[in-house]
């Protein structure tokens, strides 16, 4: 843990990075707790930022900073949730079918070619417009990052099969069934460590792609009304105060468009760090030179 905090440190763009989430999970537990969306007053419409609205209100009279807080806990909790249902599924069926191979392989992997070959916009905005008609699921994060992940997964599978069955082929892994060590320590202890920059990355770029998602189709009003959502937030400046076509009123789409580049930028950011973080090799020389550091302080002194 150490080493993983110092080579954070040490890498700017992943500090960076990392502070750039850690704002945005500050931000949602403000809008939870702090000040939630039913405690929210109606005032002045586009009113300018001030003392009292930092982020200045939306066309409808609503502190924009509050939307914003409210907001950032639902797409911080289903961007994860796309990464972590994407990048699971995706390493589950790419370790099987590149460690198991024959009609294993050939079977997941024919099933996986056919999602690779759905498009997958087409089909989010078919689900998304389904949920008008049944708008609670379209407030359940599990259920709109289950939606987002359906095609996501089969890229990121096809790529760990290819490093897997590269990976089972190198002698340590030969020498370990030779052995007789278990499937499982085998692909956990042996294969996966080598592959964990690889599936961190992707974890990182899908939550990414999840926040764009999300944003898009609320954007574009296909979801179910949700204000506080930053892609709702744009639909309303843009179908109520005209904010693209009035530079007077440029000021209303700074707070939900600065929102999303941050949040994606934090993201990206940090990925930097992880091939240091998951590579063991690179983990010991800072720890080396961490130490080499500390000691000649405590000579000097």
């Amino acid at each position: 843990m150490h080493e993983i905090l110092m080579i954070i440190w040490r890498n700017k763009r992943a500090f960076i990075g990392l502070m750039l989430v850690f704002m945005f999970i500050a931000l949602g537990i403000l809008g939870l707790y702090i000040a939630p969306f039913s405690n929210i007053r109606y005032e002045g419409s586009n009113i300018m930022p001030c003392l009292e609205h930092p982020l200045a209100t939306d066309p409808l009279g609503r502190d924009m900073l509050v939307l914003l807080a409210n907001g950032a806990a639902k797409i911080l909790l289903i961007s994860l949730l796309v990464g972590l249902i994407t990048t699971g599924v995706g390493v589950t069926l790419g370790i099987l079918a590149g460690y198991k191979g024959g009609k294993v392989d050939s079977g997941l992997m024919a099933v996986t070619d056919i999602v690779l070959n759905i498009p997958g916009l087409p089909l989010y905005i078919a689900i998304a417009a389904y949920f008008q008609r049944v708008p609670e699921l379209a407030y359940n994060p599990l259920v709109i990052a289950g939606v987002l992940s359906i095609t996501s997964w089969a890229g990121l599978a096809r790529a760990i099969r290819g490093q897997v069955l590269s990976i089972k082929q190198q002698p340590f892994v030969e020498a370990s069934k030779c052995l007789g060590l278990p499937t499982r320590h085998i692909v956990f202890s042996e294969i996966a460590p080598n592959i964990m920059s690889y599936i961190a990355v992707n974890f990182i770029f899908n939550a990414t792609g999840a926040v764009y998602a999300i944003v898009g189709l609320y954007f574009l009003g296909i979801l179910p009304v949700d204000p506080t959502n930053w892609g709702m937030m744009l639909n309303i400046v843009y179908n109520t105060s005209g904010a693209f076509l009035t530079p007077r009123l440029y000021y209303l789409l700074i707070a939900p468009l600065l929102a999303i580049v941050l949040l994606q930028e934090g993201f990206i950011m940090f990925s930097y760090a992880l091939e240091e973080i998951f590579n063991p090799r690179i983990r010991s020389e800072y720890y080396k030179k961490f130490k080499k550091k500390i000691s000649r302080k405590g000579a000097k002194k």
